[in-house]
This record gives C-alpha cells, structure tokens and sequence, in this order.
C-alpha cells in the first residue's frame, strides 16, 4: 500500500506543480496533456455517438463539404505563427503583437473569401445545401482569429494544465450545443452550432486563462522575421493539407456527400488513437525537444524513448480498432453505418504509420529543419492522391482508404531513411526496429486471444465489454513479461523520467 500510496502522492504533485528542471515540466505537461486529450476524447466519443445515431450519412458529407471549403482557404493563408513563437528560445513576447495581427489579418481574409465562394464550393461538389453552411463558417473563423495570442506560452512553457481548461471548456460548450440542436433539429445544423458555440467559447476562455492583451501592430521587420521560419511551413502545411483534406475534396467530388460522410467517420474512428497521440507528442515533446536542441545525446535519449512510449500505446490500440469494429458499429452507433467497417480497418493501420511518423515531426521543428516537413509531406501527398481516381471508381470508400495507408507509408520511408537521423542524432532503423518488437509481440498475443473469443463467446454489449477489458488485460501482461525478460518496451524510460521529476 505504501507503494501505490507514494505514486498517488507523486502523480498529485506532478498535477499541482510542473517543477523547476526540464523532466519535471515534461511529465507535468504530459500529464496534463493526457488529461486534456482523454477529457477531449470523452466529449467527441459522446458526441459522436449521439450525433451518429440522431443523423445520417448525408449530413456529416455536408458537414464535411463545409469544412474542408473552409480548410482550404485557411491552408493558403498557414505562416505557422504559433510554433515560430514556441521555437524561439528568448524574446518571443515581443512577437505576439505581430504575429496577432498576422493571425486578425488572416482569418478576415480566410471569412470573407468563404463568403463569396460558398456558390462556387458547393457547386464543385453538387451540393447547393452547403451554401449557407459554408457562410456561417466565416464566423468561426473570424472567432478563431481573434483569440488571445498570449495562450501560445501555455505550449511554450508546459503550462498544459491551463491549455486544458482551454479546450475542455469550449469542447464542453461545443458538445451541448451539438446535442441539444440534434435532438432538437434532426439535421446538420447541429454539427455546425456546436462548431460555433466551441469556438466563441475558446475565445472568451483564451481572455480569462492569460493575462496577455493583445493589439494591432504592423512591424513588418518582425513580421518578415515570424514569416522567414514559417515559409516552409507554409509549403509544409499545404501539403499536409492536399494529403490529409485531398482525398476529401476528391471523394465528395466523385462519390458525394453520404459516401464523404462514411469515409469521414471512417477516417475518425481509425485514426483516433493516432491523432490524439499524436497531438500529445507535438504539445509537450516540441517544447522539450527546443530547450534540448544544443544538446544531441539528451536530444537522442529523449526522441527514442518517446518512440518506445507512442509504439507502445499506439500498435494495441489500432489492432484493436481493426479487431472489434464491427461489434462497435452494431452495438454503438448503429447498422447504417455498417459500410465504414473494411475502410475503418486499412485505416486503422494508416493511424498507426501516421503515430510513428509524427515522432519526427516535434524533433525537426525544435531543431528548425522546418525544410523536412515540406519534403515528408510532398511524398505523401503524391502518393496519396496519384491513384486515388482509380481506386476510388473501382473500390468506392475503401480504396480511397488504401490511398491513405500508401501516402503514409512514404512519410514514414522518408523519415526512416533520408530525413538525415541517423547522421544527425544516431538513430538507424536498427534502434527504430528495436523500440518496436515488444509492442507488436505483445500486440499479436492480445489479437489472438481476442480473435478466438470472437469465435466462441455468446454475443451481447457486456460480452463486448469484456472482451475489450480482457484485449488490454492481455497486452499488458506479455508486455511485463517481456520488459522482464530484457526487451525494450518504452515502460522503462518513461519510469525513469517519472522517477527524475518525483526526485526533484
């Protein structure tokens, strides 16, 4: 009991105070982060869920025509303000003004432009009842736009605790809205008022959380400054838009607004684990990785065991994804949407290359390689959207899937194999092979006591619940066993670490 008594106490402290050294914040921020993206994840699951059961394919397609018209727009417009801030290691409060004011600039550009092309947008994708959908987006994100410049410090200086009243609070007022609409409404609007009730919410919050007031100021040396390590963002981004909103565009173009609606959620479901991971590794490990830039070996360590920690979440959590879709279509969101689960299953393993390759992403930005992203991102949008067409008129919803796992997979090639890593920091795929053994050893013993469950239990929802519970019980085990017989799990750095913050 003393045991478990000592780890609540240092797991309290870990909340309550981030500490003065670099471990201390990182497990503070961690902490907070995984709190902020369970509570984040809890919310969504809900929403979904509902949203799923009261609405139609039809209405996500249409909700989905709406925001990747907005998404592109607001792409065209990326300077990556907000991570040149975070990356600077001094002086950066003299550039919120500016980058404010960039930002201001931008999202009355991005509203206005939406406004006038909203006939043009929905004609492309032959759905004319997305027109008022896709104007009433240009308040959200004139919204957005202002929002206090100041909360960027919460990233910069793990302060993730607040950065999770932040989003809890307007993904809270988001949810209700939503919700209450549906059932009101029955229709589409719902997922737009919560969109917009979220984003006044964050803005109000953004005001209340950092004491920061922001104000106009047009320094055009600061501005050329911010904009001169945001340029190949700027590329990046684009890409990374044409491979990630790309296949969207395509498919509501080709198929329409219910198979865009499938797919979407598809894509959600599937890469659930990997996007939440993901926004866990880039909230707390780019910080961390700027204030190690000048030290490689820590710089190293920290990469790796990072590595090891997201293999070990993520390989589980997307083989069971593919494992008990189809019990979860039928038991929580409903038969209609049976047709997600083959495309939820090859997307489950485009969530799961995504999770790894976003380890580098952090690691090029603290070191301001921001030239890598943009290479990473061309190979993925080439590759994503190249065969899309084909796959798409012969395989529907599913080959556009297949599409995904392809792009992905050249991201992850280039980071293995010529983002310069290995004769950067020393790490090969030799070390990369490593971190990932025990995760997909300890993966397979899990699948295969959930797949010969599958086989011979009764079925029912609590049988489903059991099976899920027994799925983690099992991987947990053959991941002890194997951390006990010498492998590398990614359980031992992260103890380490948490043993340095509680030590300080």
């Amino acid at each position: 009991m003393s045991r478990w008594s000592a780890s609540l106490t240092r797991l309290r402290q870990s909340l309550d105070s981030p500490g003065e050294d670099l471990a201390s914040r990182v497990v503070h921020g961690g902490l907070w982060t995984v709190v902020q993206k369970s509570s984040d994840r809890a919310l969504g699951f809900i929403r979904t869920i509902v949203l799923a059961r009261l609405l139609a394919p039809h209405d996500f397609g249409l909700f989905g025509i709406a925001l990747v018209t907005q998404a592109t727009i607001d792409t065209v417009l990326e300077f990556g303000v907000d991570a040149a801030l975070v990356q600077r290691e001094e002086g950066a409060s003299e550039y919120l003004n500016a980058a404010w004011t960039i930002r201001v600039t931008k999202s009355l550009i991005v509203a206005l432009t939406l406004i006038l092309l909203a006939p043009l947008a929905a004609g492309f994708f032959h759905a004319p009842r997305a027109v008022s959908l896709i104007r009433v987006l240009a308040l959200v994100v004139t919204l957005r736009g202002f929002q206090n410049v100041g909360v960027v410090y919460f990233r910069k200086e793990l302060e993730i605790r607040k950065q999770f009243l932040l989003g809890f609070g307007s993904a809270l007022a988001a949810t209700a809205a939503a919700i209450a609409l549906a059932l009101v409404l029955g229709s589409v609007w719902a997922l737009m008022a919560g969109l917009l009730v979220g984003a006044a919410a964050q803005l109000v919050l953004s005001y209340v959380l950092h004491p920061y007031r922001p104000w106009f100021e047009f320094d055009f040396g600061k501005i050329r400054e911010l904009w001169r390590f945001g340029k190949w963002l700027f590329g990046s981004s684009t890409l990374n838009f044409a491979a990630v909103q790309g296949d969207d565009i395509l498919l509501g173009r080709w198929l329409g607004a219910a198979s865009l609606g499938l797919y979407q959620i598809a894509y959600r479901i599937s890469n659930a684990v990997a996007t939440e991971v993901t926004h866990v590794i880039s909230g707390v490990t780019f910080p961390a990785y700027s204030k190690l830039q000048s030290r490689p070996d820590a710089l190293r360590r920290a990469f790796l065991d990072t590595l090891s920690v997201t293999m070990s979440l993520v390989v589980p959590l997307a083989a069971a994804i593919a494992l008990f879709i189809p019990q979860f279509v039928h038991y929580i969101i409903g038969d209609k949407w049976l047709g997600i689960v083959t495309p939820v299953r090859v997307l489950a393993a485009a969530g799961l290359l995504r999770a790894m390759s976003a380890c580098w992403g952090p690691l090029y930005m603290a070191r301001g390689r921001t030239e890598k992203p943009f290479w990473k991102q061309l190979m993925r949008a080439v590759l994503t959207l190249a065969p899309a067409y084909p796959m798409a008129m012969r395989y529907g919803v599913t080959g556009v899937s297949a599409c995904v796992v392809l792009g992905i997979s050249a991201a992850l090639t280039y980071d293995l194999l010529w983002s310069g890593t290995a004769e950067e920091l020393g790490v090969g795929i030799r070390e990369i092979v490593t971190r990932m053994l025990a995760p997909g050893v300890g993966t397979i013993c899990a699948w295969s006591i959930g797949g010969l469950l599958a086989v011979y239990i009764p079925r029912g929802f609590l049988w489903f619940l059991g099976e899920i519970t027994l799925y983690g019980v099992a991987y947990g085990t053959a991941l002890l066993v194997l951390e006990h017989g010498g492998w590398v799990t990614g359980w031992g750095g992260l103890r380490t670490l948490w043993a340095r913050a509680g030590a300080s």
